[in-house]
């Protein structure tokens, strides 16, 4: 008798959890991501936020049977190789497009294109398609994948800046510079004021420095390297780990090739600027302290630096071109923009386990319908303008005060590559873990490159072994 008991237990409870994990077709697990997430302050700024709640409500309200459960997950790829391939992960996930294209092959998200080509029911008819209804048209024709598909829903965008202390910097008697000489001269003005020019994280050197420095030195070589780049008017997706691979086998990004070592030498040269240890510093935190005068980071830190009232007054720049003062292969173009997708939702496969097919699953009409209802007016504002931290994806609406500056940057050329994101985690640590020897002294430039040409090696391994 107990076994029985014991048995109906066990299958009362995997009928229960099957029910939440494998397919309940009135739940949806929503992974906002941290910058909307209901009852929080995003960057422990301000009251805990509602806007989400709100509008997944009027949701609920509207179509019966239909419950949000919001959810928060680890942005990282290792959870993305192991809860979403097990199908255990929520349905909409937030995750950067980066993230999503390395495994379209796998099945693992929905491609959004049938959806994204029609109208948005709740946008009404003024508004074309769905895909029309948002602005900034270069942000979803750069993040399709490498079968021309769209796997990510943008909702909103961002920008990054430097954030100066426009105060010291006047007593200081600093111009605003103009090209990457005058802007290191600046810094050795500053470091021998007694302050840290810059502080910038370990992860900014080996992501956002590393695209933008790419880009400064290669541009002149993208119409033979990236054919189609070279077509005018046309906008084409990043370039991806295939491209790069290639490239690699045609002697591009070894140690013999000019433009990569000049890369990493003046990412070197530029590290130093920031305080020794850059693993465990805290640039915000320095910056507000005034141990450093510069912070770069994302527009939504304007949100809370505002809040922060700090007693001295903040400035925007965006660092200036490099030019043959500098380097001999500088392009002397401005900086690209490293902006565009901000907060971005993807469609995981645990959202058609109720049926094992998406063209079929009522879930999966049921996620669409939710997603196109927070990406149209007015439950889009009140989720976005709740916290004056992201710009406004959504045609027609104003952009924000406090973010105003930033939008020049962003209507800059944008930067065609996400170097960290090209390839699997073992490319990825190789990179961050060599690259901190590196920027740190504790590796020769020529060292540091060799162990990346046996990093270009084994993703090319990796990349055929799929």
């Amino acid at each position: 008798m107990f076994r029985l008991f014991r048995w109906s237990a066990w299958v009362c409870f995997f009928w229960v959890m099957s029910g939440v994990v494998w397919g309940e077709t009135g739940l949806i697990r929503f992974c906002p991501g941290f910058i909307y997430y209901p009852g929080r302050s995003p960057l422990g700024t301000g009251v805990p936020q509602e806007g989400f709640a709100e509008v997944a409500r009027s949701f609920e309200e509207k179509e019966s049977g239909v419950r949000i459960r919001f959810e928060m997950v680890p942005a990282s790829r290792e959870y993305f190789l192991t809860q979403v391939a097990n199908g255990t992960s929520p349905e909409i996930l937030q995750v950067n497009a980066e993230e999503v294209m390395p495994d379209i092959h796998k099945g693992w998200y929905l491609p959004l294109d049938p959806w994204l080509n029609q109208p948005n029911p709740f946008a009404g008819s003024s508004r074309g398609t769905w895909l029309e209804s948002f602005g900034y048209p270069d942000v979803y024709a750069k993040r399709r994948g490498e079968d021309g598909r769209t796997y990510t829903i943008c909702y909103d965008i961002n920008e990054t800046a430097i954030f100066y202390n426009r105060t010291r910097w006047r007593e200081l008697g600093l111009p605003i510079p103009q090209t990457w000489a005058e802007f290191l001269s600046c810094m050795d003005a500053i470091r021998k004021a007694g302050y840290h020019p810059i502080n910038t994280g370990l992860d900014f050197h080996v992501d956002w420095n590393l695209d933008l420095f790419f880009d400064q030195l290669y541009f002149p070589e993208y119409p033979r390297m990236f054919p189609e780049m070279a077509r005018p008017g046309g906008v084409r997706p990043n370039i991806t780990g295939r491209e790069i691979l290639g490239l690699f086998r045609q002697g591009y990004f070894q140690a013999s090739d000019p433009r990569f070592r000049e890369m990493w030498r003046l990412i070197r040269e530029f590290r130093d600027y920031a305080p020794r240890d850059i693993q465990h510093s805290d640039p915000f935190r320095d910056f507000l302290g005034e141990k450093c005068l510069m912070f770069w980071n994302s527009s939504f830190f304007a949100y809370r630096l505002e809040t922060m009232k700090p007693s001295f007054e903040i400035g925007i720049l965006y660092p200036p071109p490099i030019t043959r003062e500098s380097s001999p292969l500088a392009t002397g173009l401005p900086f690209a923009s490293l902006g565009g997708a901000g907060t971005q939702y993807a469609v995981a496969k645990s959202a058609w386990a109720d049926t094992g097919n998406p063209q079929t699953s009522p879930k999966v009409a049921s996620i669409i319908r939710f997603l196109q209802w927070i990406t149209s007016e007015p439950r889009y504002s009140r989720v976005v303008a709740e916290r004056p931290m992201m710009i406004p994806i959504l045609r027609g609406l104003p952009i924000p005060a406090l973010l105003q500056e930033f939008t020049p940057i962003l209507q800059r050329r944008s930067v065609p590559i996400r170097w960290y994101s090209l390839f699997d985690l073992r490319f990825r640590d190789n990179l961050r873990r060599n690259a901190e020897l590196y920027l740190n002294g504790f590796m020769s430039l020529e060292e540091f490159l060799r162990t990346q040409e046996a990093n270009f090696r084994q993703a090319e391994k990796s990349l055929l072994d799929r």
